[in-house]
Formats: structure tokens, C-alpha cells, sequence
């Protein structure tokens, strides 16, 4: 199902579909797991569904969706409600704003997934809020926070990753960072918009490997932390 073609039901409730084991923290699309059934990484029976948080991310997700189609809003005639003062200007543009969201959204699930780094790590808490102040900006999370936590750079992670999944993170990765470009032009160099119609028509095509990708990040990395940590503490 793509998601262009569902308006009024959220697209969170069709994108966030992760479960977390509560044994080994791996976590895993709802559709490869059941209640009983053994967990791939740890071998343990699952007892119960453990939905996987994103926190804020999915409100971000659905923000998308809605300027989406708002975007192809038609305007009665005549425009009692003033639908098209507000969606065929240059000032309101969704043009911009869907590619902004966009943008946010990788920001939100990379500051998040390296708090769980840090977390995993036991990392002091004032310390986490040093280091996230330090690398606040998404770039420094992945070119330096990042191999500072894993030992491995961010782009080598994703070609691993992308050896074993139908997806392909690296193109992924760089149709985000087009973007990115984009709106960074736009924000911090005042400049026009770039954003093409067939740039905006792939960004929901491209909010499931988002989530997929930094599942499979939580996975390279979060168990077996956790796991370290545990035998660390045994007598």
C-alpha cells in the first residue's frame, strides 16, 4: 500500500509498527513476531507485545501527511473557507513545508537514537546533555558523535545494513541529504526554494526506510550493549 493513497487514516498508524523484545531490546516490524513465538536475536519466547517508542517522531510523520494533501486541495468555487489564499501562495507553500518536515523528522529519530546510544552505554546523564549540546547538529551526530560511540563511520554502517535488507539505506541516505542541502540553502543561505514536484511526490516513499533504518541502527547496536553491560555486572 503506498501511502499517497490513505488521507484519513494516520500514516503513523500504518509506518510505526515496531515491537521491542523485552528480553534482548531487538526490535522487529509487527508483522515478523507473535506472542510466543521465539526471538530471533536472544531465542527467548516473546510473552507479550512491547510497542517500540519513537516519542515525537510519529506527530512529525503525520504533519507530512496532512500538508500532503493539502497540497492538492481544490478550492470550491466560490472559495468560501479561503483555501486557496492559504495554499496557492508562495508564503504557504507546502512545497516547502513537506521537505522541512522531512528534514525534522531525520533530526528527531537521529537525536534519538543517539540518546539510546548514550543510555546504552551508561553514560552519565549530565555528561549526555554535554555531548548532545556539543554534536547538537545532525551532521556532527553522524560524522562524529556517532563513530565516537560505535567505533564505525555512519556511511559504512549503512552499506552493512543494506546487505542484508530489501532496502537500500545508502540511497536512501542520499536522497535525505539532497534534501537536506536544499533546506539548508533555503534556511541559513536565504536562498529560493529548490524543491522539485518529483522530490515531494518520493518523500512519503521514503518515510518507511526512514523508520526502518533506524530500527536496524537500535538493532546493530542497542542489544548488544545491553548485553555487555549485564555480563560487566555479573559476579
Amino acid at each position: 500500500m503506498k501511502l499517497t493513497e490513505v488521507q484519513f487514516q494516520p500514516w503513523h498508524t500504518l509506518v510505526d509498527r515496531f515491537h521491542i523484545c523485552p528480553n534482548c531490546s531487538w526490535v522487529y516490524a509487527s508483522y515478523e513476531t507473535k506472542v510466543g513465538i521465539p526471538c530471533k536475536h536472544c531465542g527467548q519466547p516473546i510473552a507479550r507485545q512491547t510497542i517500540y517508542s519513537w516519542s515525537g517522531a510519529t506527530s512529525v510523520l503525520d504533519a507530512i501527511q496532512d500538508f500532503y494533501f493539502l497540497r492538492r486541495a481544490k478550492p470550491q468555487s466560490p472559495d468560501i473557507d479561503g483555501i486557496a489564499e492559504h495554499v496557492h501562495t508562495n508564503e504557504t507553500d507546502t512545497r516547502i513545508v513537506i521537505p522541512l518536515l522531512f528534514c525534522t523528522l531525520w533530526e528527531v529519530l537521529m537525536t534519538r537514537f543517539c540518546v539510546e546510544l548514550l543510555r546504552a552505554k551508561a553514560i552519565d546523564d549530565t555528561f549526555q546533555e554535554r555531548l548532545l549540546s556539543d554534536y547538537r547538529y545532525a551532521r556532527d551526530k553522524r560524522d562524529k558523535l556517532f563513530p565516537g560511540l560505535t567505533g564505525e563511520k555512519w556511511i559504512d554502517a549503512l552499506v552493512e545494513l543494506t546487505k542484508s535488507s530489501e532496502l537500500n539505506y545508502t540511497n536512501h541516505f542520499e536522497f535525505y541529504r539532497n534534501i537536506n542541502r536544499k533546506r539548508n540553502a533555503f534556511i541559513h543561505g536565504g536562498f529560493h526554494w529548490h524543491f522539485k514536484d518529483d522530490e515531494l511526490e518520493k518523500i512519503p516513499e521514503e518515510l518507511w526506510p526512514v523508520f526502518s533504518l533506524f530500527a536496524q541502527l537500535h538493532n546493530r547496536y542497542i542489544p548488544n550493549l545491553l548485553r555487555q553491560r549485564e555480563i560487566s555486572r555479573a559476579p
